[in-house]
């Protein structure tokens, strides 16, 4: 049952490691199951929530964390090294790679992604934050089905309080596409577990010449040309996983 997705263009990028923390010989590439990736610009008063919320995460082993300072002007880094400094545990698991100039959250995106070598990868904005399972909540649920992408509900989140936000199962891939662009089920990637090979194979990359409103602006390339294609799909519900927007 294919799903047909959007085709998107690489554009180059300039990036400098800014530090690597992750030693690949300790840490095999293929032993690398999930593949968080999280763009870093502006977010001093949220990184460090955000963070804990994944180096706090159930899933201990097999997982990777990619931080893209997108040459971000404040003491975002800072925070989130204090952050890794109480977690010395997940050193050999983290990866934080600085881009020379602002280039906007898709362009480090799509550096997070050449990146990456998990099987599946996992886009977390730096001011959002996971239930402690979310991570092995997802994968598990993904091995267990088979399933190429796999999403989950989640929480608007206020100052003082939450809106839970349901989505939609569909039981064909065809059905969740016509769903998204519906706008019945949320197109963003931010409650998405997606197989990384979905990324590579197809050449799937975030449109850099968008801008901010870059997550609809993907999910727009499928109405001209689709070349990822999604074998199976599973939804989550709120007991099985929890994302907070």
């Amino acid at each position: 049952m294919p799903l047909k997705n959007l085709s998107l263009i690489l554009f180059g990028v300039n990036i400098s490691v800014y530090c690597r923390v992750k030693n690949l010989s300790t840490m095999e590439k293929h032993s690398v199951s999930v593949t968080v990736i999280i763009p870093i610009y502006k977010v001093a008063l949220y990184i460090a929530r955000c963070a804990e919320s994944l180096f706090n995460q159930s899933m201990r082993d097999g997982v990777e964390f990619i931080f893209v300072d997108d040459a971000t002007p404040d003491n975002s880094i800072n925070i989130l090294r204090h952050c890794l400094e109480q977690h010395p545990e997940r050193k050999e698991q983290i990866t934080i790679l600085k881009h020379e100039r602002n280039m906007g959250l898709p362009a480090a995106r799509n550096t997070g992604i050449r990146e990456a070598v998990g099987d599946f990868i996992f886009h977390c904005d730096s001011d959002d934050f996971l239930d402690r399972t979310a991570l092995e909540d997802m994968y598990n649920a993904a091995n267990q089905s088979d399933s190429d992408i796999v999403w989950c509900d989640w929480y608007l989140s206020f100052k003082q309080n939450e809106r839970y936000m349901k989505q939609p199962s569909y039981s064909t891939p065809m059905e969740a596409l016509k769903g998204t662009l519906g706008g019945a089920m949320k197109y963003n990637v931010w409650n998405k577990l997606i197989k990384r090979s979905l990324y590579v194979e197809n050449h799937i990359t975030f449109p850099e010449w968008y801008g901010r409103r870059y997550d609809y602006h993907q999910i727009d390339g499928l109405r001209s040309k689709s070349l990822l294609f999604a074998s199976c799909l599973l939804s989550l519900s709120k007991s099985k996983c929890g994302f907070f927007y």
